[in-house]
């Protein structure tokens, strides 16, 4: 996590991301924003955030996806 943004870069993705994504997809999201994360870390704050629920074969969708029928 080597952007001093880094919680803030992440909650934003966290709030208004619509689509169900994998972990790997996070990851790569957060690199564009210049967030370095490891699977590891992004697995932790993906099962620990009030903003995502977790799906089968390692999926997740935010509550914001949930809540906009997508």
């Amino acid at each position: 996590m080597s952007n001093p943004n880094f919680f803030f870069i992440a909650n934003e993705y966290l709030r208004t991301h619509l689509d169900v994504f994998t972990i790997p997809e996070f990851c790569k999201s957060m690199k564009a924003q210049g967030v370095k994360m490891s699977e590891s870390d992004s697995e932790f704050l993906l099962h620990k955030s009030d903003y995502v629920f977790s799906l089968i074969n390692k999926q997740f969708v935010t509550r914001a996806g949930v809540f906009t029928d997508r």
